[in-house]
């Protein structure tokens, strides 16, 4: 299904609802075999695939001039309501269930043909959580084949030959467990798991989970799952919780912690008998571990927080060179500017119909930072031939007020010159571009991880490659000229 969407194309649409009918005829075959709990989203993927299969055959009925070609149109906006309905029931994935519903209204929005190549793309970024299907013993008596000369193809006490899996979904705080996961040092947060286990080995009485790491005993304390067998349900799925602590703080430069999952079962009358599971979902943990007395990485604004550690990863893998003290100046500064964008957006601190200047933007954020990283934080200093807004240490950050221009790549594209020019001036890799959005607010704004941007801008001399030693501009874009909430009601 994703290797049509990927080639969907005008010419090939009929081709293409063929493609994703059969396919999802083989779904229908998996999903009378999931687990409860994964039903609700094998039924909202199948009704946006028939969805847009039927925007296929809208497309390829109205380019062969058939008549009433619109009732395909009408059934995709059905399909559409159906997935809606399916995730409707409890889905833990909230990624899933967010890209779903940017599905639903793209499907619903549809008007045109070409909107349709823009549901298949939105198709393809939708994110499939790990599904555990109860596989079938190969072995098993069918009578159908049953006559005197028909040999077994294993004896009775020959061991079972299907794979022992297990499905484990981990939330840490009542969160899906981030990739990778933001974790303050020395501080204690609750660990649950799903755990959905579809054969138990008969000799086993005990489920354990444990943890491999590279990281020394001593600076981790993650709880060891273990699961009786007799606390399993009907629905062979069973809840638990324990909790997870990191002593010690990383290094800005050094990678996320992995730590892999490792499950077996076992016989609680016998120690020597221990049978290893795969398994799906989260078998791998990436975690970054912050200390706020050394690093004061986060904003304490979670969703930005997964934001900024995975713009301090990509700068990490794509930044040769960097001086690992001007990481940490930069980390800093963009944290603060981070917290106040969170602040802003929270307590609307820049409402509609007032009227803010460069100047006035500039006194608020300096206040702020002040009170976040104390007097080293400057006030325009002068550097590479004129001044600028604000410097924390060795990284500056360049504020901008933006009245007119919506679009966030246009936006940004427009200011990042003169922020990289000061950090050049300065032989600095990183800075910082911030810009108070006061255009007009037609629709709510976005999500805010959507507003923290990453850009390497080009620079005199390299033309479309990147030189040795790139700079990085992070782009901050705080939402002001914000309306009342209750403004955006029909």
């Amino acid at each position: 299904m994703l290797s049509t969407c990927a080639e969907y194309s005008l010419s090939s649409a009929g081709k293409a609802a063929d493609e994703i009918e059969a396919a999802i005829r083989e779904l229908d075959a998996v999903q009378r075999r999931l687990s409860d709990d994964d039903m609700g989203v094998i039924s909202a993927v199948a009704a946006l695939f028939q969805g847009f299969a039927e925007l296929c055959r809208w497309v390829d009925a109205s380019l062969r001039g058939e008549a009433n070609s619109e009732r395909h149109l009408t059934a995709a906006r059905a399909k559409a309501a159906l997935a809606g309905e399916h995730l409707g029931r409890p889905i833990p994935q909230g990624k899933f269930r967010a890209a779903a519903q940017q599905v639903i209204q793209g499907i619903s929005q549809v008007r045109a043909f070409d909107s349709v190549k823009g549901v298949a793309k939105l198709l393809l970024c939708m994110p499939a959580p790990p599904m555990l299907v109860a596989a079938e013993d190969p072995y098993a008596f069918s009578p159908a084949v049953e006559s005197a000369d028909a040999t077994p193809p294993h004896t009775a006490g020959e061991k079972h030959k299907e794979p022992l899996v297990a499905k484990v979904m981990l939330e840490i705080d009542r969160q899906p467990w981030s990739t990778p996961q933001v974790i303050r040092a020395n501080q204690i947060y609750g660990l649950s798991a799903k755990i959905a286990i579809p054969r138990w080995p008969d000799e086993t009485d005990l489920f354990t989970i444990e943890y491999v790491t590279t990281l020394p005993k001593e600076h981790y304390r993650i709880t060891e799952f273990r699961i009786e067998r007799s606390s399993l349900g009907p629905s062979r799925e069973v809840e638990t919780s324990g909790h997870i602590e990191f002593p010690v703080g990383q290094s800005l430069l050094s990678d996320p912690v992995i730590i892999q999952l490792l499950a077996s079962f076992r016989s609680s009358t016998d120690p020597k008998l221990v049978k290893p599971a795969a398994v799906i979902g989260y078998h791998k943990l990436r975690v970054r571990i912050s200390d706020p007395t050394r690093t004061p990485l986060l904003s304490k604004y979670p969703a930005l927080d997964e934001r900024l550690v995975e713009v301090i990863d990509e700068i990490s893998r794509t930044t040769p060179g960097v001086n690992q003290e001007h990481l940490a100046d930069f980390v800093a500064l963009l944290g603060g500017t981070a917290k106040y964008m969170g602040i802003c957006l929270q307590q609307a601190v820049y409402k509609e119909g007032q009227e803010i200047s460069e100047g006035h933007f500039q006194k608020d954020l300096l206040k702020h930072l002040r009170s976040q990283l104390g007097s080293e934080v400057q006030e325009a200093p002068k550097q590479g031939g004129g001044p600028t807004d604000i410097q924390y240490r060795s990284v500056t950050a360049e504020l901008k007020v933006e009245r007119n221009v919506r679009d966030r790549a246009k936006m940004v594209d427009r200011f990042l010159d003169q922020p990289t020019q000061y950090s050049s001036a300065n032989g600095a890799q990183l800075g910082i571009l911030c810009i108070l959005d006061l255009t007009p607010k037609e629709r709510p704004p976005a999500n805010p991880k959507n507003n923290i941007l990453l850009k390497t801008p080009k620079v005199h001399g390299f033309a479309e490659g990147t030189p040795p030693y790139p700079t990085k501009i992070a782009a901050v874009i705080i939402e002001g000229n914000l309306r009342l909430p209750s403004s955006y009601s029909k």
